[in-house]
């Protein structure tokens, strides 16, 4: 991991991991620190507007609530990406990879979307824990179906 991470985040273990996997990820530090749930697609928001008590703009729209849906696909620690964005990404990088998850029904969203994985170079092995972790949840199971091309649109 390239940054210098505090050791209180090092130190964080993903319990989640632990739950689903059956097993501690110990000492291995790709599964350490914060398990947030990251999805991205790509668009313009259709509105927007300043929300004057947190000083910063509120954005709205299909684009923002189906990057909303798309990070309710992702385990915890993990960023799920739609078909535009992984071409705009200009999958393969020497940074990161990116995996096809196969065709996702999303709630609003009129047609199946495509998601895929993206995970930083040296991280791989997280892979299999996020599997492992979709496998056990029923919402996370029930919504995949069979993989697609990846001139979808987000």
């Amino acid at each position: 991991m390239a940054l210098d991470w505090s050791k209180e985040l090092k130190d964080l273990q993903n319990s989640a991991v632990e739950a689903a996997c059956g097993t501690s990820p110990g000492t291995a530090s790709s599964y350490n620190g914060p398990a947030l749930c990251i999805g991205m697609v790509t668009g313009a928001p259709q509105m927007f507007q300043f929300n004057k008590v947190a000083g910063k703009m509120d954005y709205f729209g299909p684009v923002v609530n189906r990057a909303a849906r798309v990070a309710a696909t992702s385990a915890p620690g993990e960023i799920s990406v739609g078909p535009t964005t992984k071409t705009i990404l200009q999958d393969p990088s020497p940074e990161y990879t990116i995996s096809s998850r196969g065709k996702h029904a999303l709630k609003g969203v009129d047609t199946e979307l495509e998601i895929f994985t993206m995970l930083p170079k040296g991280l791989e092995d997280r892979q299999v824990a996020y599997d492992a972790l979709r496998a056990s949840l029923p919402a996370f199971s029930s919504s995949v179906s069979s993989a697609v091309s990846p001139e979808s649109k987000d």
